[in-house]
């Protein structure tokens, strides 16, 4: 395919009509080209709802996430789900067709209209800051698997992480008083718990810089000493998921050793399943698998990232 249409000089798109040969893939090709073509004509005339429906429906896409049936082809399927109310509510509000829609929608629009004097806090992305300054700026989410997101830090490249660097230090630069950095010692992300180390981005901004705001009531906080102490190096901060994690604290001797949340043997308790007992546990943090005897829903292979578990402790 990019053989013919690099001889042709025409997009993957305008070369499809023009391929030759047999076979299923090249009908499909030439079905989906036919399908497409027809449905780019009348776009314009739709509302976003009609146009997001037909996508839906022709690409059998919904359909297929409701067969697979797993936590996580319903929180794909949820998502989608909201897409088609966010649309919904557009049109209550306005006759825009997709067009529209998709401009309303734009980070870059919102930036377009964002109004320095105002009496407000303003949300963005680290991207739409850019060029931006205010007095006083937080930056939020700096945790291990956020910020840098764990994409990067699966591909194993200095490329990925320097980007995130990068944009970490375009985020902090944003501010022309006072910078708040902070990172969650619990987060609830993909209907799952986590707890994650502090970034490692904290860690490489010079210890005189930074003052440390404990938590008020816990001093076992995995957040970075104040500025006073001397400050441990990121490695005591990575969770090692062999058999137990490493949380270095200001209360406890460094390298306390703590137990891991997800050990065989540990009792949890499931939302659907209720109580049951973890017999086996596969796989790393960003994608951890255990196998829970449950007490009355039997013997069940849970992905940890797509659900909510608690411990039973006694």
């Amino acid at each position: 395919m990019a053989e013919a249409a690099a001889e042709q000089k025409k997009s993957f798109f305008e070369a499809l009509p023009h391929f030759t040969g047999k076979g299923k893939a090249l009908g499909a090709l030439q079905h989906f080209h036919g399908w497409f073509s027809n449905f780019s004509s009348r776009a314009p005339q739709l509302s976003p709802t009609e146009a997001a429906e037909e996508v839906l429906d022709a690409s059998g896409y919904l359909k297929a996430l409701e067969i697979e049936g797993t936590i996580e082809a319903e929180s794909r399927a949820e998502n989608l789900r909201e897409l088609l109310r966010s649309m919904e509510e557009f049109e209550a509000e306005t006759a825009g067709n997709l067009a529209a829609y998709l401009d309303r929608i734009s980070l870059v629009a919102d930036m377009d209209s964002h109004d320095p004097n105002a009496q407000a806090l303003s949300f963005m992305t680290v991207h739409n800051s850019k060029g931006l300054e205010f007095n006083s700026v937080f930056v939020v989410g700096l945790e291990e698997g956020i910020f840098p997101h764990q994409r990067s830090i699966d591909a194993g490249g200095r490329d990925e992480i320097e980007e995130e660097r990068r944009l970490c230090y375009v985020a902090m630069t944003r501010a022309k008083r006072q910078l708040i950095l902070t990172a969650a010692r619990r987060r609830r992300l993909y209907h799952a718990t986590q707890m994650n180390p502090v970034s490692r981005f904290i860690g490489e901004v010079p210890a005189r810089y930074l003052v440390h705001l404990e938590e008020k009531g816990r001093s076992d906080v995995p957040f970075w000493p104040s500025a006073q102490k001397a400050r441990p190096s990121y490695d005591e901060y990575r969770q090692d998921f062999t058999d137990e994690v490493s949380w270095p604290s200001q209360k406890k001797a460094k390298g306390t050793i703590l137990p891991m949340p997800y050990t065989p043997g540990t009792r949890v308790v499931h939302p659907d399943f209720g109580i049951g007992t973890i017999r086996k546990r596969e796989g790393n943090a960003d994608n951890l698998k255990l196998t829970i005897q449950f007490q009355r829903a039997g013997l069940k292979k849970i992905l940890l990232n797509y659900t909510s578990l608690e411990r039973v402790d006694g």
